[in-house]
């Protein structure tokens, strides 16, 4: 049946352009958007090669969106980039996924100014990158940048994060997979008042004691994850919800150890959640469930879990 739907002008469109292309002569004119999606699409079919990657790093872009970067080397980057900074680069999003070929210390040292103007910063998988890498990139950025993101990512220590904390304007930020990541390399993370959205993923060292405490500084925080943290308890989850009552977003998933419990005070204080996520947390049930519903049930809008022991009444 699936076979015989008729895929949509825009899907069929992407399909093509994918398809076919080191033979476009450019995609300068399209939107960042579709730009965008174009990308995805390539990636999708493993073409997104040091070839066609001017398609997308072209002298007057000003977003840079490559979700899958395993195919491109350091000199291949260092070049695009440096000729769009050559025209006048006036970059304000730059999202790398899969990065770890291409970035590095040396090519973030290389980079210059070409980052003095980026709000967005995402270097995922970038696991050749150091604390001098960090510290690099803390002081080429400009003072506005908005929201980073760094992930797989076993070399960096306190002194990087430290260095991020120096981003007073950053409103979101975004470390996951880290293991070697621990409470105390993470104390600095306090002091960052500007915050809204704050993802601390699979960073398997976290205590509950220091969730809390970091809650309890970061009260006006809007968007809270700490999903596959293995070592986090009801008392975590409790804490982050007494302390940020503007919280809009929260993801649990795959707290295995977390129960029905830590989500009483959604109920208590009627939380305004909008999207909760508790995938994979085998200890809940109706009653955690219920806690949810009744305390956001005017503001609820997403609810995503799976392995939970509900009842079908």
């Amino acid at each position: 049946m699936a076979d015989n739907v008729v895929k949509r002008l825009r899907d069929l469109a992407l399909q093509t352009l994918a398809q076919h292309v080191e033979q476009l002569p450019t995609l300068e004119y399209i939107d960042a958007t579709a730009r965008h999606q174009v990308a995805r699409a390539v990636v999708g079919l493993r073409r997104l090669k040091p070839e066609v990657l001017p398609l997308f790093v072209f002298p007057g872009v000003t977003e840079i969106d490559i979700p899958d970067c395993s195919n491109i080397d350091e000199d291949t980057l260092l070049r695009a980039l440096k000729e769009c900074a050559a025209h006048g680069l006036d970059l304000t999003v730059l999202r790398l996924g899969l990065c770890g070929r291409c970035v590095s210390d040396g090519v973030i040292n290389e980079l210059g100014d070409a980052l003095k103007s980026v709000e967005q910063l995402q270097v995922q998988g970038c696991y050749r990158l150091s604390d001098e890498g960090c510290e690099a990139l803390v002081r080429r950025c400009a003072p506005s940048l908005d929201s980073f993101e760094i992930s797989c990512n076993q070399r960096i220590t306190k002194k990087s994060i430290d260095y991020f904390c120096e981003l007073q304007n950053l409103h979101s930020l975004t470390l996951s997979e880290c293991p070697q990541i621990d409470d105390t390399s993470l104390e600095s993370l306090k002091s960052m008042k500007n915050l809204r959205k704050l993802q601390l993923n699979q960073m398997e060292r976290l205590s509950d004691e220091f969730i809390g405490s970091l809650a309890k500084s970061l009260p006006e925080l809007q968007e809270f994850s700490i999903a596959r943290c293995s070592q986090l308890t009801n008392t975590a989850v409790e804490a982050i919800l007494e302390a940020c009552r503007n919280l809009k977003v929260l993801d649990v998933s795959d707290l295995h150890q977390i129960t029905d419990d830590c989500f009483a005070p959604v109920r208590t204080h009627g939380h305004a959640l909008s999207r909760v996520c508790m995938r994979c947390c085998l200890g809940l049930t109706d009653v955690g469930l219920e806690h949810i519903a009744f305390g956001a049930n005017s503001y609820l809008e997403i609810l995503e879990m799976s392995s939970v022991s509900v009842s079908l009444r």
